[in-house]
């Protein structure tokens, strides 16, 4: 299986040493497309990192703006996605604040039932290379758009609190912000009756293709 770091922005190069098995340079996802099968990656992608700015919720800034409206322009792309994502992949867009609140929640989960049985994640903060270098395949956390000396958190991480994801066409797990508003905390878990700690989840539930996924 291959992990992948795509970054239409930012500093990217061969090294693997971050723990990506690849780290590739895009411009529009036609070209991440041919790129990756090149690498001879059809099928073999169980995470793929997509490296973009995003600046509003439920926006990714590719070549053309990623959008709950202009998901009918990407169809062909994302339908080709499918044939190099496994089965039970994670896409992660690291863009900023893409995930935020509800433009966010609607973006992520379209996307979830467009590419079924992956799960998609975006954030709801944003990311920084500087004035913080970042080595490739990484990136940091940031609660001010600025990236000012002092702002910045710990890894832009799919499983710190800032993330959001969704898998089948719903939300499967809350970023802390989100959770703390949610009645009684309730967690991602469909049947949750709540929690007294807006960090906490469900013990040992994730969706199914989900528990193999894992910091």
């Amino acid at each position: 299986m291959a992990t992948v770091w795509a970054a239409r922005i930012g500093n990217w190069h061969s090294d693997t040493s971050s723990g990506w098995s690849h780290n590739l340079g895009f411009n529009a996802l036609s070209d991440l497309l041919t790129t990756l099968g090149d690498e001879g990656l059809r099928g073999r992608v169980n995470r793929l990192g997509i490296v973009a700015h995003g600046d509003v919720g439920g926006l990714v800034q590719l070549d053309r703006n990623l959008t709950v409206s202009t998901l009918s322009s990407f169809s062909r792309e994302l339908n080709a996605l499918k044939d190099y994502l496994t089965l039970n992949a994670m896409l992660i867009f690291y863009a900023c604040v893409a995930g935020r609140a509800e433009p966010g929640t609607r973006l992520l989960r379209e996307l979830s039932q467009i590419l079924e049985g992956r799960t998609i994640v975006g954030f709801n903060v944003y990311g920084c290379y500087s004035p913080h270098p970042s080595v490739p395949g990484q990136m940091r956390s940031s609660l001010m758009p600025s990236c000012s000396t002092g702002s910045t958190g710990g890894p832009m991480s799919p499983w710190n609190e800032h993330a959001k994801w969704a898998y089948q066409g719903w939300i499967a797990r809350w970023p802390y912000d989100e959770q703390i508003r949610r009645d009684s905390y309730r967690c991602g878990y469909p049947s949750c009756d709540g929690h007294r700690n807006p960090r906490d989840r469900c013990t040992g539930w994730a969706p199914i293709g989900l528990r193999h996924h894992r910091p």
